[in-house]
Formats: structure tokens, sequence, C-alpha cells
């Protein structure tokens, strides 16, 4: 009786997400991200735990492109410089994709698993569309930025329950789990209230990466102070989930983002001042939570596992992402396998388990063995011209605010930390919800430039409203 009731209040918040896109599609970009976390728990309870239900996500974003599109709004990025220098590598990159889809289909006889190439590669790209639509002033960006923390932060309170022997259904892996042998010991690996601990993680430590932005953009003692605590916990959490390469992730953040902050001169030390609030509270609470017998015992090898991770890093870059290509080559040739066939949740599909192995593993590998030499050099091409726009753009971005500044340069350093893990494990990034994310950050790094031209919050949209308004109107009048 709890699950039908857990199960139908799931599917009423679904429906009222949907009522509140239709009515303001920005407001349902924001509903978009609490049917991202509650999706998986949702599945949890689910019988049978199906995998569509990790897609309603999708379906809402769906009709938020819709409610865009419809507004005139989705197609405003197509009038920017940054769109001139990507408008063909993406052109090509998707061409590759929808190629490949339907080799996978001819091939494999799975719609499916073609659809779940086509999202795997393509979300990202109508996500950072929607993204750009959005971006229409710098409180609306922390908006989106406070609402995506609160939920992970409610996340990560599901994994200190796993933790501390909370036996909820609600709670458990989906599926029959991970399990983790290091330091001599068998490591129960928690995910809370998502699905796995690599999903748990990745939300884990992209809430630290907000919370850091978040905090160098206020000036009020009380909000970093708030900021900092809250990064203590989501630490705490990601240390739970076992998985060392995300603690590796915000490292890489915080040195990318504190240099930027730093040769911009656009706060800096509100960075360091934060990450320094961040490592005193560590410093005050760890010997409080480590005293406890029943706890201390059980911490401390999460803790030992975790500090490995930065001595591994070089070795699995190495061997997991750069070595991955080879293996693909390989194995499947120069034309790849096919779209999908490689992506997370492929072998829930007709056996597909097998058709792309460790060659998936990372980043590069799975592109390889997926679209093969094409889509490798397409996605080669979509990251030049994106870095070239970006650089194009640094004269627009130095005329922004310090707030401005700071979001910006954070994100960047987010989406380089990523593609850096993405390099060297790729599971994560198979994920819908973590897809779309990192597709809505890339949109809000191209919209900041233009947010304050003349430095006005929005005046560089309001600036393009009207040439798309008369575009429309002279293709009515014609």
């Amino acid at each position: 009786m709890e699950v039908l009731d857990t199960t139908l209040a799931g599917v009423v918040a679904l429906v009222l997400a949907l009522g509140v896109a239709l009515v303001d599609w920005r407001k349902g970009l924001l509903a978009c991200i609490a049917v991202g976390f509650l999706q998986d728990p949702l599945r949890k309870l689910w019988p049978g735990e199906p995998i569509y239900l990790t897609a309603l996500v999708g379906v809402l974003v769906a009709v938020v492109a819709l409610g865009a599109a419809y507004r005139g709004q989705l197609l405003a990025i197509n009038a920017t410089a940054e769109w001139r220098h990507l408008r063909w590598p993406v052109a090509a990159f998707c061409l590759v994709v929808v190629g490949q889809a339907v080799r996978t289909l001819a091939e494999h006889q799975s719609v499916k698993l073609a659809v779940l190439g086509l999202m795997a590669y393509l979300a990202p790209v109508t996500a950072a569309a929607v993204g750009y639509a959005f971006a229409h002033s710098a409180p609306m960006l922390k908006r989106f930025l406070i609402c995506y923390v609160m939920f992970a932060v409610a996340a990560a309170t599901g994994v200190y329950l796993a933790f501390l022997g909370y036996d909820w259904q609600v709670l458990e892996q989906v599926g029959s789990g991970l399990i983790l042998f290091a330091q001599g010991l068998r490591l129960d690996l928690y995910p809370g209230f998502m699905r796995g601990p690599e999903i748990a993680a990745w939300h884990a430590a992209a809430g630290v990466c907000v919370l850091m932005i978040l905090g160098s953009t206020t000036k009020r003692p009380v909000g970093r102070l708030a900021a900092a605590a809250l990064i203590f916990l989501l630490l705490g959490a990601a240390v739970l989930t076992g998985r060392r390469k995300v603690l590796v992730e915000i490292v890489l953040f915080l040195a990318a983002y504190w240099g930027w902050l730093a040769c911009a001169r656009a706060g800096a030390r509100r960075v360091v001042g934060v990450a320094a609030l961040a490592a005193l509270i560590a410093w005050l609470a760890l010997p409080q939570l480590l005293e406890p017998e029943d706890i201390g015992p059980r911490l401390q090898p999460y803790v030992l596992h975790g500090a490995t991770g930065f001595a591994d890093a070089p070795d699995r870059f190495s061997s997991l992402g750069l070595a991955s290509m080879g293996w693909a080559f390989d194995q499947y040739g120069l034309a790849g396998a096919g779209a999908g066939t490689g992506s997370q949740g492929s072998q829930h599909f007709a056996g597909e388990a097998e058709l792309v192995g460790g060659a998936a593993e990372g980043g590069l590998g799975k592109v390889t063995a997926e679209l093969g030499l094409p889509g490798l050099l397409a996605g080669a091409w979509v990251l030049t011209a994106l870095v070239w726009a970006l650089w194009r753009g640094r004269a627009e971005a130095r005329q922004l605010s310090p707030e401005l500044a700071a979001l910006r340069y954070g994100l960047l350093a987010f989406m380089g930390a990523n593609a850096v893990g993405f390099v060297v494990a790729s599971q994560v990034y198979g994920d819908l919800f973590v897809l779309l994310l990192l597709g809505w950050f890339i949109g809000f790094v191209l919209a900041i430039p233009r947010l304050a031209p003349t430095g006005q919050p929005g005046a560089g949209l309001s600036r393009l409203a009207p040439t798309f308004r008369s575009r429309r109107h002279r293709r009515t009048e014609a």
C-alpha cells in the first residue's frame, strides 16, 4: 500500500510538472530538476524497476522545448556569433549520430537501442538551445542553480541514511548493485535516493561545484558559511558512494575556477574563502564524526579509498581514457558498432550487453566504439568550434559584472572537469538527466556574455528579440 501511494504521488508530481511547463516553460525547466531527481526513487518503488522511468525528465524537457519554440525563443541561439561557429560542426555530428542510429536499427532490429543512442548524443544539443533561451538574467541563472543544489543536498541525505543502516527500499541500488573491495575490506556503496552510487556521486560533486560558484557570487558572510557547510555535507556523501573520480573532478574544477577568476580578477578571493570555510568545517566536524566506535571504523576505509584516487588518476587517464580508442578500433573497426550499443542501459534491450564491452568504459572509447572514426572526428570538430567560439567571445566577457563573470567561469570550469571525467569513465554520462544538465550549462555559458553587453541584465536578449519578431512577421506577410 505504501509503495502504491508513493507511486501515485510520483505520477501526480509528473502531471503537475507537465502542467507547469505548459503554462510557463521557464518554470517548467525548474520542474525538470525536480523530476530528474524524483524519477530514480520512483523507479525503485515501481514494480519491476522499469528502465523507461529514468527517461521521464526527457518527456518534460520535450514539453519545455515545444513551449519555448512556440513562443519563438528557442531559436534565439541562431542569431549569435557563437552559433555561427558551431552550426556546421554540430550539424555534421548530428548527421553521423543519426546515420549510426539507423545502422543500429538495421543491424540489431531494436528501435529502443537506436533511440537510446540518439538520446545519448543529441539530448545535450537540444538542452543547450533551451538553456540559452532560459538564461535571461543573472538572478534567473542563480535561481536555477539554487534549485539544483537544494535537490542535490536532499539526495545526499539519502546516502547518509543508507550508511546509518536505514533499510528502506528507496535507499537500495537498482538491480544487483555494486560492491567494492578496497583497503582489504568489502565496502558497500550507498546510492541514497538515486538508482546507483555512480549517479549519486556525480550529483554530490556537481552540488559541490555549484555551491562554490554560488558562494563566490555572494558578498554575505552568512551565505558563504552556508555554502561551505553544504559543501562539506556533499563531500561526505561523495566519499560514501565509493566513486573516487568525482573527488578528482572537484579538485580540477576548483583549480580551473580559481585560476580563471584570478586572471580576470573577478572574485577569486571569495572562492578561496568558501574553500577555506569548508576545510575548517571539515576539520571541526570530522573528529566528532569519527569518535563513535560504530561509525569511525566503517567510515575510515571510504576516506582512505577516496584518497587513492589522486595517485591513480594519471594511470586511469592513460589506460581507460586514451588507450580505450585503440581497443575500440581493434574490435569494431573504423565504422564502429552503431549508436546506442555501448550506452548506459543498452544491456536491457535484447541482450545487447555483449555488443560493446570494456572499450566503452572510457568516453573516447565509447564514442569510437559506437560512432567510429567519423563520430570521433565530428566530436573533435564540435569541441574545437566551441572552444573557438568561447575564445572569440572573450571581449564581451570582459564587460561582464563580477557576478556574471563568476557564473560564466564557474560553469566553464565545471564543464572542463566533466570533460576530463568523461575521458576516464563514461557510464554516468549515459544518464539522460546528467546529459541534459550539461547541455543546459553549455547554453548558459554561451548566453552569459550577451546578458549585459551594455551593463544591464537581459539587454543582449532584448536586443535580439526584435530581430526574431521582425523575421516572423516578414514570413507571415510573405
